[in-house]
């Protein structure tokens, strides 16, 4: 069984982007497929994600590990890159800073709401609350300030302006 790769959340709620208005401002990019010494080749791995205070955003050791195809743009393209130079055995913490990782903290995908658009239980900074888009894809959007009447959300990926670590060990490689 494959394991995809996702980042926990925590307690989340919902809340329509069509009802807040920012459906638009939520469109994911399309990712090309890559061409890079390794991609096509399938790996399956150990793969943990840490934040430099060592917090661990995601980690598949001790569960199903990752199966990914490099080059198909289910990691991010700089860790692809990295991966595709590794052998089965080799074990390697990879550090992608804000750049190349979920991108910079862009201050215009910060967007006020009426604060009743939030539920209640998630009126608070820092909590995470799930976005729905017109054609039914959902996102995560974080609650940036709570203002008189309105919430700030933070349209940015919830891990945009952080320096990332990918501790990765190579379990097999077809």
């Amino acid at each position: 069984m494959r394991r995809s790769l996702s980042h926990p959340v925590g307690r989340i709620a919902s809340a329509s982007l069509l009802a807040l208005g920012l459906a638009a401002a939520c469109s994911e990019r399309e990712v090309p497929r890559a061409d890079f010494p390794g991609a096509g080749r399938v790996l399956t791995l150990e793969l943990t994600t840490v934040l430099d205070d060592g917090s661990v955003v995601d980690a598949s050791a001790g569960g199903e590990p990752v199966v990914v195809t490099l080059g198909e743009g289910r990691l991010l393209p700089a860790l692809e890159q990295q991966l595709g130079a590794l052998e089965v055995g080799a074990e390697r913490e990879i550090v992608l800073e804000p750049a190349d990782a979920y991108g910079e903290l862009d201050p215009e995908l910060l967007r006020p709401v009426p604060l009743e658009r939030i539920p209640e239980d998630s009126r608070e900074v820092g909590k995470i609350v799930i976005g729905e888009a017109p054609d039914g894809t959902t996102r995560p959007l974080r609650i940036h300030e709570l203002r008189e009447g309105e919430a700030i959300l933070d349209l940015n990926h919830p891990l945009a302006g952080r320096r990332v670590h990918f501790v990765v060990k190579v379990l097999r490689a077809d």
